[in-house]
């Protein structure tokens, strides 16, 4: 590494006194000459948006992965919940209980290899037309409020889906108040 007042530099084009604005190249120019190219290379590559890429889940999954983020929420994965999702996402997908349950089992399996809910979020907003992330929501408020808590951890996850999901604070509010109005709480 090439320290500042330090003239045995070889591998560095830096002369001279070493601002801070001149520090990324004398590093660069010493990982160069220590590793060659390729770890440049490298480097450029894993910090290039667009390097990596993108493996957005199906709509579908996402959904699901939603769903069970959001039954895991509290930190506790009842099998109520998971009944819940399962028939939850019988009920928006138009399918049969086992197609439910390998899907929610596809949605568990995102859910707990992802590392943030974004990429879900992503596929639900650009994939699904305003009324279905409504249903969402209101299923997510479902999932929520089943054990007819409202846990801190949960309410903090919907208020962050929402806007996520283009869904207003408004319409949140309403679906999860026709939630508990459905369970009988108000």
């Amino acid at each position: 590494m090439c320290y500042p007042g330090d003239d045995d530099r070889p591998a560095c084009r830096i002369r001279g006194r070493i601002s801070r604005g001149r520090v990324a190249v004398c590093l660069a120019d010493c990982v160069r000459a220590a590793h060659g190219w390729g770890m440049i290379d490298a480097l450029r590559t894993l910090f290039r948006p667009d390097a990596a890429p993108r493996h957005d889940v199906p709509a579908d999954i996402a959904v699901a992965a939603l769903l069970v983020d959001a039954a895991k929420a509290d930190d506790v994965y009842k099998p109520e919940e998971r009944l819940s999702v399962v028939a939850l996402l019988k009920a928006m997908f138009n399918l049969e209980t086992p197609e439910a349950e390998m899907l929610c089992e596809k949605g568990e399996a995102a859910q707990a290899e992802a590392a943030d809910i974004v990429r879900f979020t992503r596929v639900v907003k650009f994939g699904l037309e305003e009324p279905e992330r409504l249903r969402l929501i209101e299923a997510l408020w479902e999932i929520v409020l089943i054990d007819h808590e409202r846990d801190p951890d949960e309410d903090a996850l919907l208020r962050r889906l929402a806007p996520l999901l283009a869904v207003s604070d408004h319409d949140s509010a309403a679906a999860r108040h026709r939630v508990l109005s459905r369970q009988g709480e108000q």
